[in-house]
């Protein structure tokens, strides 16, 4: 009995430090690095490397999101088999917990393996035109005035796609908030078993034989 009540503590704690990570690292790139380091790049007229480097960091995150999203599949699946999950409504919240981070693992997947790798191929076409044009921009210009219409076009492919993938990051993030919630409420509930819900369930109909017994 110890041993099951370490591998659900163990496996809670997984959930815990893979949300920890997914849903504090999403916060801290876009509250923190992204914009000191467009600040600092223009500060010091190098405002062309500020988008390669919040690009970079944000292709590494995107690693982390997929262990995170490992951790808390595991987490989750190794909870019920150490039978940390019992009956009634914590086992339906444990239902909608583990499709919450399924879910959260397929939007890192996709934004990670089919958005950014598009939008990595875009800044790399926009990217050299904007570093050629900001040379010759004036007070009154700017550095996409310059910019041909084919450019114009891709340009306002890439900020399409930028914001849509902030949009499903934010998704991601919305669910690991309700993921966080789901656990904190399940975990809190009393525990309580089959034998207990069956016995309830029973109750009704044993009464009501008794009732019928009384009567004749």
């Amino acid at each position: 009995m110890n041993y099951r009540i370490g591998l659900t503590a163990a496996c809670r704690f997984l959930v815990l430090v893979g949300l920890a990570f997914w849903i504090g690292g999403l916060v801290f790139l876009g509250a923190v690095a992204a914009p000191l380091t467009f600040k600092i790049a223009r500060a010091h007229h190098s405002g062309i490397l500020a988008p390669q480097m919040v690009g970079a960091m944000v292709t590494r995150f995107n690693i982390v999101t997929y262990v995170c999203g490992a951790l808390l599949l595991m987490g989750w699946l190794g909870e019920n088999l150490s039978q940390g999950v019992s009956a009634g409504l914590r086992r339906k919240l444990w239902g909608v917990q583990g499709l919450c981070s399924g879910l959260m693992l397929l939007i890192a997947l996709y934004a990670g393996l089919v958005m950014m790798p598009r939008l990595n191929v875009l800044q790399q076409k926009i990217l050299p035109q904007l570093a050629r044009n900001s040379t010759t921009t004036t007070s009154t210009t700017t550095a996409e005035e310059h910019l041909s219409p084919q450019e114009r076009a891709l340009k306002a492919e890439f900020d399409a796609g930028h914001q849509q993938y902030q949009q499903v990051s934010m998704v991601a993030w919305w669910l690991g908030v309700i993921t966080l919630l789901l656990l904190c409420v399940r975990t809190s509930l009393p525990r309580v078993s089959e034998g207990a819900i069956n016995e309830r369930e029973a109750a009704p109909e044993r009464f009501r034989r008794e009732s019928l017994v009384g009567e004749q």
